[in-house]
């Protein structure tokens, strides 16, 4: 029973993708994932476009990712577009299998918990947004994804961002600094370049009929955490404003309207007379480049519009309700755009011509702006050419790095005694950067745990998949009980905890190592994988009871307080 609980636990599909990992790397195949599949529009798009129009690339094979919810409509768009395009739903074992084997990896999201990239491969992630709302470490209570973006960050070759406070506020909350290896590639968003085209705007309002129309896009963010909040009490009150906006604009007034597909679906939009959908046809940019002006409230699209200098309306109706329930990395007062509570307000700055100055919001918000971004990433993903591009070393204070692993987090006396030792660990290595790594999502008590330690250690999640076949397991599963098997299979299991070690901290190569926890047996001996020197600290009795530990794995280790396991 105990070793079918075992085997259920590490059967995951971080097995099944394993076994992809060795299949030849597909030179001209290149990934490309938007919002984990369930999007088909923004830098995904923009690069997809790239690759499907300019004759220059005509050796690469775009695989673009969907869910079983999006195919439809990706493979409808794609065809209208006119491009040939071969999708894979994500998780199916054939999205495993490009995930593995692809040479160039895109997303603007993170791909699965069990995703190892191969050195072979180039893996760029652009993100998906300016980020005005806290994120990661700044905003603990809804970082439950954190552990798997820190991760996939690890393994990027090029993490995209569009200004320097997008680059503070990943290095910062998603605690980057000192540990990621790749390249920070500083560009415009690659769906900003049509936006910065006026051209393209301009043929854009033809072929939708817009002319002689002047045209605002109305694009709210989402209210809530993930999918919390009330869809119908959203719907309830946007359907409200849209309606009084309906009544009050002019005849040569259009509102093109993009809601997020929970509420927008619900909506009735046959009813009004200025107030549309936006075309379902054409990618979100595609419609907004052909605008006038943007009406929206506290969303990233406002950084991305802001390259062009056409008016930008905030209509921040329930500011002080939104602000209480999440913070801003800066006042929204800062921005240059007129805030609006009330339609009439909204109205009058819709019929106001005058945009006011943005010199400093351009410097701050959009200093790479350009119109042909896409064509210069993929060429620098494919032939390595930075052409004008920026790029540049990670930031990184020249310290070596102390990893301090504490397994499952748990009652509060326990958690407070760990938090006490990692204190006394910084104090005593002052000259190294203390990571702290847990195993887990973040939850209550490890929003608990953090918030007792120091703000300047670093503390890193492990998502809590593996990659063992069933041998494997019948080998590690001896070897945690009996130190015989340990020393017996301990040169057959080293690559594959290698491997998993890999997967899980990927470039963190810590200088040493130091374990404070009550079960870490398999951690053990994937820390043990790791060429530095190893500490282990033995926990009070009196605070976890009887503490398992496995002898073996530490047996020559240098012990804290000179303590021996």
């Amino acid at each position: 029973m105990r070793f079918r609980k075992l085997i259920n636990k590490f059967k995951s599909d971080a097995s099944n993708f394993r076994k992809y990992s060795t299949l030849p790397i597909c030179e001209n195949h290149i990934l490309l994932e938007a919002g984990q599949g369930k999007n088909t529009n923004g830098n995904m798009f923009a690069l997809l476009e790239e690759i499907c129009r300019n004759p220059k690339w005509k050796s690469l094979h775009p695989v673009f990712v969907v869910t079983e919810e999006t195919k439809e409509s990706a493979k409808k768009r794609f065809a209208f577009y006119g491009w040939n395009v071969e999708l894979v739903i994500r998780d199916s074992e054939e999205y495993k299998k490009k995930l593995a084997s692809a040479k160039y990896l895109l997303t603007d999201n993170s791909f699965p918990v069990y995703f190892l990239k191969r050195d072979e491969q180039v893996y760029l992630n652009t993100w998906h947004g300016t980020p005005l709302k806290t994120l990661g470490k700044s905003d603990l209570e809804n970082a439950v994804s954190l552990s798997n973006i820190q991760k996939n960050y690890l393994m990027c070759d090029y993490a995209l961002f569009p200004n320097p406070l997008t680059e503070a506020v990943f290095m910062k909350d998603y605690m980057l600094e000192n540990l990621y290896r790749g390249k920070i590639l500083s560009c415009d968003y690659p769906r900003n370049w049509h936006l910065a085209d006026e051209a393209f705007g301009k043929k854009m309002r033809q072929t939708l009929g817009l002319n002689h129309q002047r045209v605002f896009a109305y694009m709210p963010t989402w209210r809530g955490t993930g999918r919390k909040a009330s869809i119908e009490i959203q719907k309830k009150v946007i359907e409200g404003y849209l309606k009084e906006l309906d009544e009050k604009l002019a005849d040569d007034q259009v509102l093109l309207v993009n809601l997020h597909f929970l509420v927008g679906n619900t909506i009735d939009f046959s009813t009004y007379r200025h107030v549309r959908a936006f075309p379902s046809d054409y990618e979100t940019y595609d419609v907004l480049s052909a605008c006038d002006g943007l009406i929206t409230d506290y969303s990233s699209v406002m950084f991305d519009f802001g390259v062009t200098n056409r008016k930008i309306i905030l209509f921040t109706y329930d500011l002080e309700e939104y602000m209480s329930e999440r913070g801003t990395y800066f006042s929204i007062d800062k921005l240059p755009f007129p805030q609006c509570e009330t339609v009439e307000e909204v109205v009058q700055q819709f019929n106001d011509p005058k945009v006011e100055d943005r010199t400093l919001f351009w410097n701050e918000f959009c200093p790479y702006r350009a119109k042909d971004i896409p064509e210069k990433i993929i060429d620098l993903l494919t032939t390595g050419n930075p052409s004008d591009l920026r790029i540049e070393n990670a930031p990184n204070n020249g310290k070596e790095n102390l990893l301090v692993y504490v397994g499952n987090l748990n009652a509060p006396a326990y958690n407070e005694y760990i938090a006490q030792q990692i204190v006394k660990i910084q104090r005593d290595h002052p000259d190294h950067n203390i990571v702290v790594a847990f195993r887990g999502v973040i939850r209550k008590k490890e929003v608990e745990f953090i918030r007792q330690l120091p703000e300047t250690i670093q503390f890193y999640g492990l998502v809590k998949k593996y990659g063992f076949y069933i041998n494997e397991l019948i080998r590690l599963r001896l070897s945690l009980e009996s130190d015989f098997f340990y020393r017996l299979f301990k040169k057959s299991l080293k690559p594959v905890l290698e491997m998993e070690r890999k997967r899980h901290f990927y470039s963190i190569e810590p200088a040493q190592t130091v374990t404070i926890s009550r079960h870490s047996r398999y951690m053990d001996f994937e820390i043990e994988s790791f060429p530095c020197p190893k500490t282990l600290e033995i926990l009070p009795r009196v605070l976890v009871g009887t503490i398992a530990l496995n002898r073996g794995v530490f047996a020559n280790h240098r012990q804290l307080h000179g303590r021996r396991p």
